[in-house]
């Protein structure tokens, strides 16, 4: 579809072996080594915040288009479950395996999504409403939680309604989530690569023997809360626009970490990153993965919007509108590539009086 639309294919992008995790270890972060790039299509995020490429595919099944987006300051877009086909892509997980467009801005996201998708029609209804759940927000380091809130306040001065809602819980959607991946990776990798199961990365043989103590029932059960998390997310986009919050919950995390320190718990490296983007592969809403203006030093936060399914003109419409006020630009971010770390910019803040013109 690309070439199609006259792309240049420059190369092939690494990931992690499977796309079992979210560290990319073969993959240096152009800004700083200490840090991962994300995963599990870490390779197209750093790639594109090095300058290497304009746009690039990833593939999501529980956050990797969104988490080495945000791991690298730059743009992810996980599309509606089955809007684009996955010929061509190595299964992980049937039900939730996604592909979508990672970019350095949305305005790329954006040209990428049409070229993929050629039934695009302009979008001119207006926002009214956008939801965001406190009890996710609350697990967020300081950073992050500080540059959600000036955007709320931003997008409310733009006439816009900002009002909390009730997700599920976190706790529980890493357990659904962890039940279904487990299950069907078994059960579709054991089906086709079985006698090379022991050349499978030590993640993926890990999981393989413990979803083989996973009875029948407790992935039915999964399922089911899967359905409830699915009409729960439809009921709020009937009353909301959009869904807010962060893609990660930490800001910049170590490539060699074992543990992720949220909300005072230590969580394993991979149950970590995806703890706030799976709960949308499993419902199958489109959702995109953008840097937030922030007075951090490095890596800046990174905003999660969630819309309604087959919205994605309209959710990236909305994206552009923070993006073209925001202060995290590309050219900052090779100011940084470029120069020293001592010389490297401080990011500007954005002004508590800057109002976003939000075009209704």
């Amino acid at each position: 579809m690309l070439r199609d639309a006259d792309a240049i294919i420059l190369g092939i992008s690494v990931s992690d072996p499977g796309a079992f995790s979210t560290r990319t270890p073969d993959v240096v972060h152009p800004l700083d080594k200490r840090l991962t790039v994300g995963g599990s299509s870490g390779g197209s995020a750093a790639a594109l915040l090095s300058g290497m490429c304009m746009g690039a595919i990833g593939t999501d099944t529980g956050g990797s288009i969104r988490i080495p987006s945000a791991c690298c300051g730059t743009v992810g877009l996980k599309p509606t479950y089955g809007s684009l086909p996955v010929t061509g892509v190595f299964p992980l997980v049937p039900s939730l395996d996604h592909v979508g467009p990672m970019a350095r801005n949305v305005i790329d996201v954006e040209l990428m999504w049409h070229a993929l998708r050629s039934r695009n029609l302009p979008d001119t209804r207006s926002i009214a409403q956008i939801g965001f759940d406190p009890a996710w927000l609350s697990e967020a380091e300081p950073d992050v939680q500080n540059a959600m809130y000036e955007l709320f306040a931003s997008i409310e001065r733009g006439g816009i309604a900002v009002r909390e809602i009730r997700l599920p819980e976190l706790d529980e959607i890493a357990e659904v989530h962890g039940t279904i991946f487990i299950v069907e990776a078994l059960n579709y990798h054991m089906a086709t690569h079985g006698k090379h199961r022991f050349e499978y990365p030590q993640i993926a043989q890990d999981w393989f023997e413990f979803a083989e103590k996973t009875t029948a029932e407790d992935y039915e059960a999964a399922v089911a809360k899967r359905a409830v998390y699915t009409a729960c997310v439809n009921e709020l986009l009937g009353e909301f626009d959009f869904i807010l919050g962060p893609t990660l919950l930490v800001r910049e995390i170590d490539k060699d970490a074992l543990k992720i320190r949220i909300a005072e718990r230590d969580l394993d490296f991979t149950m970590g990153m995806v703890r706030a983007t799976s709960l949308f592969d499993h419902t199958g809403h489109p959702a995109l993965a953008m840097p937030l203006s922030s007075n951090c030093k490095g890596i800046p936060p990174s905003l999660q919007i969630v819309g309604r399914k087959h919205d994605e003109t309209r959710l990236l419409k909305f994206a552009r509108q923070i993006d073209e006020n925001s202060i995290w630009h590309e050219d900052e971010r090779m100011m940084q590539l470029l120069g020293d770390a001592d010389d490297t910019p401080e990011p500007s803040t954005l002004a508590s009086s800057q109002v976003v013109r939000w075009r209704n």
